[in-house]
This record gives structure tokens, sequence and C-alpha cells, in this order.
């Protein structure tokens, strides 16, 4: 009876903390669409064109990630989203290093503005006369 009782109580723990941490598969997802729904939590609504995207998640309940983004915003929206104080994004200077294992077609043009946040090395280079924007962003 008490090894019953254990192993009922182990799949019970097993099953609450699946669904308690939501753990899903960790993988790379492809797709313009699929990895603007990943970062934003809904799908692209009207007047985004999203061209390109990768994004590869954690298994981890921390939901850690790193995302790459070729997308085209309406110019409002990508000075909104410059000028966002929870954004907090800060006016890089200088050479910028993307990591080697970015996607092939990850080329943001040099004249491009380049914003970063936070510690981890997000980057969002964005041209804000046509909100043309490429972002590579990574929380671990």
């Amino acid at each position: 009876m008490k090894k019953a009782h254990f192993l009922f109580c182990s799949i019970l723990f097993l099953f609450v903390t699946k669904v308690s941490f939501g753990q899903d598969k960790e993988g790379v997802h492809y797709g313009a669409n699929e990895t603007f729904k990943y970062w934003a939590g809904e799908e692209p609504w009207e007047g985004i064109d999203v061209k390109n995207g990768q994004y590869w998640s954690s298994a981890h309940f921390t939901k850690e990630y790193i995302m790459y983004m070729e997308v085209i915003v309406p110019k409002d929206m990508a000075l909104s989203f410059v000028n966002d104080e929870y954004n907090k994004l800060e006016l890089v200077e200088g050479k910028i290093n993307l990591p080697d294992d970015k996607p092939d077609w990850f080329k943001p043009p040099k004249d491009f503005k380049v914003y970063k946040r936070g510690s981890q090395g997000s980057l969002y280079f964005i041209d804000l006369d046509t909100g043309y924007m490429f972002i590579y962003e990574i929380q671990l």
C-alpha cells in the first residue's frame, strides 16, 4: 500500500509541476509569424509585416529565449517602441558584435540606428523613417 501511495504522489507531483510551470519542449521555432507570436503572445496585427524570424525557447520555467526577427511596422509604432519608458532602450554608438550563430538573413543595414536593452545583449536595429527593424532579443 505504501508503494502505491508513493507512486501516486510521485505521478501527481510530476503532473502538477509540469502544469504549474508550463514547461514545454525546448526547441527552435522558425517562421516569421510564428516567431512574432512567441515573442508578442499574439499574431501580428494589421500594419505589421514580419519578414523573417527565429525563436529558441528553453523548457525551463523561467522562459529563457533567444529571438531574431526582421519586421516592418508603421513609423509611429517604431517611434513609440523607441521612446517607451518601459522598453528602456539606450542608443548604441560604435561597433556592434552579433553572435556567430545568427541566421543568414539577419543582416541589419549599417545606417539603422542601434539600441540596446538590459545587460544580456538585446539589440534593436531600427530605421525610424520607415519602421524597418531587425530585433535580436535574449533573456537567459
